[in-house]
């Protein structure tokens, strides 16, 4: 007796609770829609609103673990005016929050965000009204390329680029790939290219070339939006050489100058050599997938001359070698240009050495003109003195004495002036 009248009651118990739910909705109209619709990530209003003429004590949010029958729930938003509470709970805590009578905003949206909520409006008199709604989350297709980033391939190859689409809910509705942004239209299976759509998302590229290097896209659409992955093709190839000097024809002492160009994938190598003797080059730049090269051969001697290879590496096939020639010859008469250029700076040297001694020369021989017309000047005054003398006197020896005497002082002062002066006597 006493199991069955315990179930009576919490029967009786049960009854009572639905009869004052039923009640209070009768006194509470809740608008409430049955089913809202978000996207992953995005935010989501879910729109409610109320009216009841009695005085409100709270608006509360949960979240059911299952359908509407379940009792467990997950606490979501509170108010409660006469409080002042109005407050999240759990993980909705920063991404909660009440707009209007009674609208739940939730942003952004996660995955355990989708399911079932109840809205409960408590009032002073007639106790608990409650509403459920039901919240579908749609999920853009998530998009992931391969098989590694960025993939790498050879010149002739043929390559297959994988997609694989998760998490589209829906599901996806188109699937294609882009190569630099332009869509690529998949053909026959003897085609360029194989694959790429919804049924065979993979992309199959046959005989590759150096054009089909550049960053290839997979697009998956569902009603959400579209996902996208990305991947970059690298397409190597062989070494090859565009351009070399032309052979040349010098002359002994000359200088050479020999340049090479080499374009491959990877950036190639070059190296220099003559019979098998390697040479280092002078310069060497590389710009992207071109490589220049310069080898300067200074003042060339006749053992010089032969052919000198240009050979260009870059590990995809074998090298690559392309050849020029310089010939060293010799000046007639055996006179190199060197030669001639040294000879004639030495004859320009030695006429104008000449010019210059034949100008001072000048200027001496001009300047001991001029010391002799004084002298002779001097020597005939002095001589006129004696004359003079001899006539008055009748050339007494005393006389004559003084007129030697004073010739020879004379002409030791003539030569001490020179010789003070620096002159040459000649």
């Amino acid at each position: 007796m006493g199991r069955p009248t315990t179930s009576l009651l919490v029967h009786i118990a049960a009854s009572i609770v639905l009869w004052k739910v039923c009640s209070a909705e009768k006194e509470v109209a809740i608008t409430l829609p049955e089913e809202a619709v978000a996207t992953l990530g995005d935010g989501v209003t879910l729109q409610a609103a109320f009216d009841t003429s009695y005085r409100l004590v709270s608006v509360t949010w949960s979240k059911l673990h299952g359908n509407v029958t379940s009792q467990k729930r997950t606490s979501v938003l509170s108010y409660v005016p006469d409080l002042n509470i109005n407050r999240a709970y759990g993980s909705y805590k920063e991404r909660a929050k009440l707009l209007g009578m009674a609208s739940l905003r939730i942003d952004p949206t996660k995955t355990e965000d989708e399911g079932t909520y109840a809205l409960s409006i408590m009032t002073d008199e007639r106790g608990t009204a409650e509403k459920f709604i039901h919240l579908a989350l749609q999920v853009a297709p998530r998009v992931s390329v391969g098989p590694r980033n960025p993939y790498v391939t050879v010149v002739g190859e043929s390559v297959s680029l994988a997609c694989k689409v998760t998490d589209a809910k829906p599901n996806i509705t188109s699937l294609y790939w882009e190569k630099d942004g332009a869509r690529l239209e998949a053909s026959s299976f003897l085609g360029k290219y194989s694959g790429g759509d919804a049924g065979t998302p993979s992309l199959t590229i046959r005989h590759v070339m150096r054009m089909d290097a550049g960053v290839y896209t997979c697009v998956a659409q569902n009603s959400v939006r579209s996902g996208e992955g990305h991947i970059e093709l690298r397409v190597h190839y062989f070494a090859s050489i565009t351009s070399i000097s032309e052979p040349v024809e010098v002359t002994v002492g000359d200088h050479v100058t020999f340049r090479c160009v080499a374009e491959g994938s990877p950036t190639p190598n070059i190296t220099w050599s003559r019979d098998g003797l390697k040479f280092k080059a002078s310069s060497d730049e590389a710009v992207g997938d071109v490589r220049t090269s310069a080898l300067v051969l200074s003042g060339v001697a006749l053992t010089d001359t032969g052919t000198y290879s240009c050979t260009a590496r870059n590990g995809i096939g074998g090298p690559r070698t392309r050849n020029t020639h310089v010939d060293v010859v010799a000046l007639d008469g055996g006179f190199t240009s060197t030669t001639v250029a040294i000879i004639s700076g030495a004859a320009a040297g030695g006429l104008w050495l000449l010019i210059c001694l034949c100008l001072l020369v000048y200027l001496l021989r001009k300047r001991r003109g001029g010391e002799r017309k004084k002298f002779t000047y001097y020597y005939s005054d002095v001589q006129r003195r004696s004359n003079v003398a001899t006539s008055e006197g009748g050339g007494s020896e005393h006389r004559r004495q003084v007129f030697l005497t004073e010739r020879k002082s004379s002409n030791v002062a003539f030569e001490q002036r020179r010789l003070e002066n620096g002159e040459l006597i000649i």
